[in-house]
């Protein structure tokens, strides 16, 4: 059985490190915040990026997202999306101002909308552009720097190509998402890519991708053992125990699990709708996170079909109380085939 008491003790199992990967409108201060609080099992946070707009300026939402205030218990680590020095310097010397020590440089967000932008994984076949960048703002500030990436733009062949290239750069990490980035979500990851292109990195490297369930997890680990931080994303926020699943030597009690989820959900409610301060908004929202959860419950269509339906907090209330009562929390895998939101 595994209690809340034992959050303490949950590292001895496992000498891997689990973070929560960055997604856009789900993993905010609020659902990092709930899901450290009444779950946990993660070691560290990376937050949703900042960006600088045409008019030069970041949301105070986004920069709200990460304030030392708003994450005061966990270990949390700011990511940036950019593709000239100067944004990356306006950005990192925010971030350093707040205390961190750690910024993530995201060249893997697979959406077209930014991509064509050349941003994210659009910035990936240029190579001469991320080497100027690096050249230009490493020696410039005291901040760590780490990347996220995928394989590719338009296939897999960005990855070895550009991986020596990182090579002369002194960052803490690479984290790689096995998958290029016109794939989106619709085909699997590839560990196999991710082991063969191992050997050409210096750095610190970690696995992402299609981690959603303790089975996957150790399939991965088995072939590629030499890494030790896999992030966790779509899979841990559709099943907010999978990192303590992976963690644990030991079963669940469903009835304290659901009560522990009821809990998450609870504040996750309560502090969204705090800060969105309407009701049309909030409910928007928390669809967004039903269409993960649903994943969890013994009849996740009709859960879903529930919430969806939601168009007042009463509503929405009624909904949840019946899939509480009704139905029972499986806390198993995230089924990427089966999909109750759209990617």
């Amino acid at each position: 059985m595994f209690a809340l008491e034992s959050f303490n003790n949950i590292h001895k199992h496992l000498d891997t490190q689990l973070s929560l990967a960055p997604i856009q409108g789900i993993t905010n201060h609020i659902f990092r915040n709930a899901l450290h609080k009444h779950i946990g099992g993660v070691d560290k946070y990376y937050a949703p990026y900042l960006r600088i707009d045409k008019e030069k300026h970041f949301r105070p939402s986004k920069q709200y997202d990460i304030l030392p205030e708003n994450n005061p218990d966990l270990t949390l680590i700011p990511q940036i999306m950019v593709n000239n020095s100067a944004d990356f310097l306006k950005l990192a010397e925010f971030i350093e101002s707040l205390g961190y020590t750690e910024l993530n440089w995201n060249l893997g967000c697979p959406y077209p909308m930014v991509t064509n932008r050349k941003l994210g994984a659009g910035l990936l076949p240029h190579h001469t552009t991320i080497i100027e960048i690096l050249n230009h703002v490493l020696p410039k500030i005291k901040i760590s720097v780490s990347i996220k990436m995928r394989s590719g733009l338009t296939d897999d062949t960005e990855l070895e190509k550009l991986l020596p290239k990182l090579n002369p750069f002194p960052l803490s990490e690479i984290i790689i998402h096995p998958r290029f980035a016109k794939q989106l979500y619709k085909e699997k990851a590839n560990p196999e890519l991710f082991k063969a292109c191992s050997h050409l990195s210096a750095h610190q490297l970690a696995y992402n991708g299609d981690v959603f369930s303790p089975d996957s997890f150790r399939t991965y680990k088995k072939q590629i053992p030499a890494i030790d931080h896999f992030m966790l994303g779509r899979g841990l926020v559709a099943n907010p125990f999978l990192a303590r699943q992976i963690r644990s030597a030991k079963g669940f009690d469903i009835q304290e699990a659901s009560e522990q989820f009821q809990s998450f959900h609870n504040e996750l409610f309560e502090n969204t709708q705090k800060m969105l301060r309407s009701e049309g908004q909030t409910l928007l929202r928390m669809k967004s996170y039903w269409g993960y959860f649903s994943h969890g419950f013994s009849n996740n269509r009709k859960a879903y079909k529930l919430i969806k339906k939601s168009n007042s907090f009463n509503k929405y209330h009624e909904a949840t109380r019946r899939i509480f009562k009704e139905q029972s929390l499986l806390l198993q895998p995230y089924n990427r085939n089966d999909n109750n939101i759209d990617e």
